[in-house]
């Protein structure tokens, strides 16, 4: 398959320009042409269609191949230009390659034409491909250098255990600009108290033996200032030589939260022991005054049977028969001290008030309200009116319950 190339001859001979085109298509190119021979005519060529190659005469009436070249200079279009003359001097044809011409080629050797055109095709390709990875690395730099530039965490890069790069945040984080920091250690700003061991996980890093790619430690600033950093580790190529990236995050903010919250677990521990151990003495005091009221019942129980109750049997013996009465009403109530029926009953209905309690002890007794206005020194119907209060708090209102067996109930 032929070669296709696209011509642009300035060339005022038609018949140099036909002898031109005979060698290229022998060579075993297709060459699709356009002859011009004024500047007028090349600018509109290059403006009206795209060439891969300009081929010039060096000296025309109106026109010369050094005029061309300035033309194709102007356009920023990267194509070969070579010159064919019949007459160029060494000097002069030097002096055009100083200017940029591609090459020159003398009629008389018009052979070399066809590799020289390719030649200078595949150098331009080259060129523009040069051109376009250039731009697009350009591009691309620009944008990373945005991106680590507008980072909102540190970027540093560290070799040989000194700072390469540096972003604006490590900047911020250190307190330093980039003069300061760039070929400077980084363990000059971290904590004497961490720096050994931020060292050997820099070393053992590097060494790819296993050191932890995030860690947490301490730095100081320019002002002095100590900040808990985090810091994330990758080894990379840096200039051929093996480098770390580093990933930097200030989280003082963060420590601080997490100390504030220690302490606060710490203290809510303490309180919680504390409060068990409390709890436990309280325990221990409750029992122990229960313990003591049980035994200051049992000794109360003693001494009303040993001693009160002797003295009252000894009182019935000598009483006359109408006193009899009060001597068993005072046996029973001796007997009910004796007994939790008050307690359990202040217990149970709380709301009751003491004159209540009182007429509740001597209804379970079975005293009439009578007998009991008499011995409380007080009208029946007070007591009366006290029974009622009594069977509404013990919600005995509308039942068919008696009281005195209610009261009886209660053991």
């Amino acid at each position: 398959m032929k070669e296709q190339i696209r011509l642009l001859l300035i060339e005022d001979s038609e018949t140099d320009a036909e002898l031109i085109l005979h060698l290229l298509k022998k060579d075993g190119m297709e060459v699709e042409h356009k002859r011009v021979q004024s500047a007028r005519g090349m600018r509109t060529a290059m403006e009206n269609s795209s060439w891969d190659v300009v081929i010039s005469d060096y000296s025309m009436p109106r026109f010369d191949a050094i005029k061309a070249w300035e033309i194709l200079k102007e356009t920023d279009i990267d194509i070969p230009f070579i010159i064919v003359s019949g007459k160029i001097g060494e000097d002069t044809a030097v002096e055009a390659m100083r200017s940029g011409v591609h090459d020159y080629i003398m009629k008389d050797r018009l052979g070399r034409l066809a590799p020289a055109i390719r030649r200078e095709i595949a150098d331009a390709e080259t060129r523009r491909r040069h051109r376009r990875d250039l731009k697009l690395r350009r591009r691309l730099e620009a944008r990373y250098r945005m991106v680590v530039e507008n980072a909102g965490e540190g970027i540093a890069v560290i070799q040989g255990g000194k700072f390469q790069l540096v972003n604006p945040m490590v900047m911020r984080v250190l307190d330093k600009n980039e003069v300061d920091l760039i070929g400077r250690p980084f363990y000059d700003f971290i904590h004497e108290e961490d720096r050994d061991q931020i060292l050997k996980y820099y070393k053992t890093r590097l060494e790819k033996k296993g050191a932890p790619e995030v860690y947490s430690f301490r730095i100081k600033d320019g002002e002095g200032t100590i900040k808990w950093v985090e810091n994330r580790v990758v080894v990379i190529d840096w200039e051929g030589k093996p480098a770390t990236l580093n990933f930097l995050a200030d989280i003082s903010e963060r420590k601080k939260t997490e100390d504030a919250l220690r302490k606060t677990k710490e203290q809510l521990e303490y309180d919680r022991e504390s409060l068990r151990k409390k709890n436990i003495a309280l325990r221990e005091v409750l029992e122990q005054i229960e313990s003591e009221k049980e035994n200051l019942k049992k000794q109360i129980a003693g001494n009303i049977e040993t001693r009160v109750k002797n003295t009252l049997l000894r009182m019935k013996e000598i009483a006359p028969p109408d006193m009899h009465t009060y001597i068993a009403m005072l046996e029973k109530d001796l007997d009910e001290i004796a007994s939790p029926f008050i307690d359990k009953l202040k217990a149970a209905f709380s709301k009751l008030s003491p004159r209540e309690l009182e007429i509740c002890y001597m209804i379970k007794n079975g005293m009439r309200s009578k007998e009991i206005a008499e011995f409380l020194n007080i009208a029946p119907a007070t007591v009366n009116k006290h029974r009622e209060i009594i069977r509404r708090k013990f919600e005995l209102v509308g039942s068919e319950d008696n009281l005195t067996s209610f009261l009886q109930a209660v053991e």
